[in-house]
């Protein structure tokens, strides 16, 4: 019995590590075709339940020194940092120091009215505040793109803007609204946003390859960003990101990433009740940081939890599939960059569709 009972262990270890080979190469095929045709530079990781079933790099990290792209090269995230941003948001709202329907004025006194007064954090956590984003300013990333700021000095830019609609009305994504945030997080604590982040999310993950980016910091296995020509790469403009506090400030890597999605899914961070409303569907399916919605696969759909990120010379997608415990992360150090389409090829292909690759011109 026991010769037998051996003998089908090992006929399904050989099932399991023939799938997990045959997904394997299915993901490998499509990826080599964007590499190949589509100039696709970056690095793809998908995950199951926290663990790793595919990560690969393509391309380099550096074009200058051949530095390839690996999971462990540190890319820009741009906006998928709003998700690291609500979840601080809501660690100070169990703590009782924050609340969802306080308006702005009760954390920024001279914020001026009425925005101060009828702007609350809900409505900056879901982009219903009203609040214009960067073309709200004309010529934004000329004027002051590349300039540091201190972050009093960058509120005061869009502060008496006028907003676009009264909040609650209509969802409009405002970065301005997320930079807000943070600007309240660090006064209503007393420290930093990148203090903030450190002690109440990357420590406690021991997410040591993530972090605020710091363009005066020598980081290790960093990425450049490079503009996709089309015959070649440049570098990528210069942008301070001082101008991006709590908004598209961070860089981490595809397996510290993984890190982040498990304590999602296990509320190691936060009890369960107050995730929930990080991922809570508003207007237009936005929650918390997070795009929530649903998509078609086979004859039926899965409900997804996703956002993109875009920055000089970056482009991101992470995309969680909570049913069945996947995670899809494309981290790009080229714009632009095919994610989504690479995004949907990989999701077709875990649920056992051919991919629809197409060439690029």
């Amino acid at each position: 019995m026991k010769r037998i009972i051996t003998l089908i262990s090992g006929i399904l270890l050989l099932f399991q590590a023939s799938i997990a080979g045959t997904l394997e190469s299915r993901l490998d095929s499509l990826m080599d075709l964007y590499h190949r045709y589509n100039n696709f530079t970056g690095t793809v990781l998908v995950s199951r339940d926290g663990e790793i079933l595919y990560t690969q790099g393509f391309g380099f990290a550096s074009l200058e020194h051949l530095v390839p792209n690996t999971p462990r090269t540190k890319f820009r995230i741009a906006s998928i940092s709003k998700q690291f941003t609500s979840m601080l948001v809501m660690q100070q709202v169990t703590l009782g120091t924050m609340s969802l329907d306080d308006p702005v004025r009760n954390y920024l006194p001279d914020y001026p009215a009425p925005q101060g007064e009828i702007i609350t954090i809900h409505h900056l956590l879901s982009h219903t505040s009203g609040m214009p984003h960067y073309a709200g300013i004309p010529d934004f990333f000329d004027l002051y793109g590349r300039r540091a700021f201190l972050h009093n000095e960058f509120v005061g830019l869009f502060r008496d803007l006028e907003l676009l609609f009264d909040p609650g009305e209509k969802y409009s994504y405002s970065s301005f609204g997320y930079y807000l945030l943070g600007y309240i997080l660090e006064n209503v604590t007393g420290k930093s946003f990148s203090d903030l982040l450190y002690e109440g999310i990357l420590e406690p993950l021991e997410m040591y390859d993530t972090g605020i980016v710091n363009h005066r910091q020598v980081l290790r296995n960093k990425a450049t960003g490079y503009d996709m020509k089309p015959a070649s790469f440049e570098l990528a403009g210069f942008r301070d990101l001082s101008t991006a506090l709590a908004t598209g400030d961070m860089y981490s890597t595809p397996l510290d990433m993984v890190k982040w999605e498990k304590a999602l899914r296990e509320y190691s961070l936060l009890e369960r009740e107050s995730q929930e409303k990080i991922f809570t569907p508003n207007l237009n399916g936005y929650g918390y940081g997070w795009t929530i919605g649903h998509r078609a696969v086979n004859n039926d759909s899965v409900l997804y939890h996703q956002h993109t990120g875009g920055t000089n010379g970056f482009t991101s997608i992470a995309t969680r599939i909570p049913c069945d415990g996947y995670y899809i992360l494309v981290f790009c150090n080229t714009r632009p960059a095919e994610i989504r389409p690479v995004e949907e090829n990989i999701l077709r292909i875990l649920y056992g569709n051919e991919p629809d690759f197409i060439p690029r011109p």
